[in-house]
């Protein structure tokens, strides 16, 4: 988060892995969805349940079978393609924050031990 503080402008919009709970908190950054947002309208709901199925390819029925949610989400977003990151690109996310050992032909914002940037 510290990297992407320093990096990155402060509107950048992210995406980051489904367990990065604290990643909006110290970077100052935006995140295009936060698995764990707090809701408090109802019409927001839709948008968010959306864009977790977009981002992490999980929804009610990968709960309701007894997978973990986080766990599956986490190796959805290992795999995004270039073509995902392009779709994701055109809705304006400029950034995403992913685990190290993935590797992808884009521009290296920044990394540490655990996580690397890219700028879609």
């Amino acid at each position: 988060a510290e990297i992407a503080k320093s990096t990155t402008p402060k509107d950048a919009l992210f995406i980051i892995p489904m367990d990065n709970t604290h990643f909006k908190n110290y970077s100052e950054r935006s995140t295009y969805i936060d698995y764990k947002a707090v809701i408090h309208r109802k019409s927001i709901i839709p948008i968010w349940y959306e864009r977790i199925q977009e981002i992490y390819n999980v929804n009610i029925e990968t709960r309701q079978s007894g997978k973990d949610n986080v766990l599956i989400g986490n190796q959805n977003f290992r795999n995004l393609t270039m073509e995902d990151l392009q779709g994701f690109s055109e809705k304006g996310i400029q950034y995403l924050l992913t685990f190290q050992e993935v590797n992808l032909p884009l521009e290296r914002v920044g990394e540490n031990e655990k996580y690397v940037i890219f700028k879609l």
